[in-house]
């Protein structure tokens, strides 16, 4: 088999400021992964072993699709489950950001660390077993039935959701004695 990958990775420091009484470092980091199954030796598509979670989250190898193609049954305009494996997301995300700055001023310090990633799909298991369990808050709305018969027909569609975040990872305040 033949996959093609593609990466963007960048890195950029800037130091706002330095003096004798303190220094500020600003980073940014930059990366976007791509790929693409070219070939796959004459073998029809294929999950890879200990490929997701029961039906939740499996990947399949499948010539013109990326390998992180998240797929299942798609539901139709009526709710009811499609008939063919379709891809219904990818967990791979458009890009991600990583932002850090380290301040240092006398005796103190500062530094934070924020990541932004766009895109990307994930399952929602938590809401796929509170549904399983009729635990949900939603639990008898129109949109949770609607879920719910998804759930039934055997389709994670409706569970497949956008896992773009931005997060503050990391904060650290310091004082030397």
């Amino acid at each position: 088999g033949k996959i093609e990958n593609r990466g963007i990775e960048a890195a950029l420091g800037f130091t706002p400021f330095q003096n004798n009484a303190g220094l500020w470092v600003s980073r940014v980091s930059f990366t976007k992964y791509t790929s693409e199954v070219k070939d796959l030796a004459g073998l029809p598509p294929f999950f890879p072993t200990s490929s997701g979670f029961g039906n939740l989250g499996r990947t399949r190898s499948e010539v013109g699709k990326p390998i992180t193609q998240l797929v299942g049954f798609a539901l139709n305009a009526d709710g009811t489950r499609g008939t063919t494996l379709t891809q219904l997301g990818n967990t791979a995300p458009n890009f991600r950001i990583g932002f850090s700055n380290d301040l240092t001023w006398g005796a103190f310090s500062l530094n934070a660390v924020v990541d932004w990633q766009d895109g990307g799909d994930v399952i929602n298991l938590t809401q796929y077993l509170q549904d399983d369990g009729r635990t949900s808050e939603d639990w008898g709305t129109p949109e949770g039935l609607a879920r719910y018969k998804g759930y039934t027909s055997g389709s994670i569609q409706p569970y497949i959701e956008d896992a773009s975040f931005v997060k503050l990872r990391e904060l650290s305040v310091g004082w030397d004695m």
